[in-house]
């Protein structure tokens, strides 16, 4: 295997890394490695909110103070390199719980990531964002099921 090709797979697993270290980052609440994923002028359009990453965590944070769990899930992860620079597209499902009087609610979003990313002294970051919202439930949460008679 070339050097070349090691490396366009070294890159793709970083961006790989870097879009779904995103979303766990999100669900932890570190707000700092989610302003981390992204260049210091990266141009964040998340559709309902537009701005540099700054103003994109802090709409975020807010945005997802309101429910109690949330869990975002990102897959089909396309990359398509350009030297020191790269498209990627990415689907997320994001699920989010929160109580609407007393009663557990769920509200799961689907989206559509594409970004432009770019290689920097730290690392592979999001330099522009685009999200577009593709569809949404809302709705009573299921119970857990009971619990297994003892044996």
């Amino acid at each position: 295997m070339s050097d070349a090709t090691l490396r366009a797979l070294a890159d793709r697993a970083a961006i790989h890394d870097l879009l779904i270290g995103y979303f766990l980052a999100i669900d932890r609440g570190d707000w700092d490695a989610v302003r981390a994923c992204f260049t210091d002028a990266a141009d964040c359009d998340y559709a309902v909110f537009r701005g540099d990453p700054v103003h994109a965590v802090a709409c975020m944070r807010r945005g997802l103070a309101q429910f109690e769990h949330t869990m975002h899930f990102g897959g089909n992860v396309l990359v398509a390199l350009d030297g020191d620079a790269a498209r990627a597209e990415c689907y997320a499902v994001c699920y989010h719980r929160l109580p609407v009087a007393g009663v557990p609610h769920d509200r799961v979003s689907a989206l559509h990531y594409r970004d432009e990313v770019v290689r920097t002294p730290a690392g592979w970051r999001i330099a522009a964002r685009r999200v577009r919202f593709v569809w949404e439930r809302f709705e009573p949460a299921s119970p857990p099921p009971p619990p297994a008679p003892p044996r």
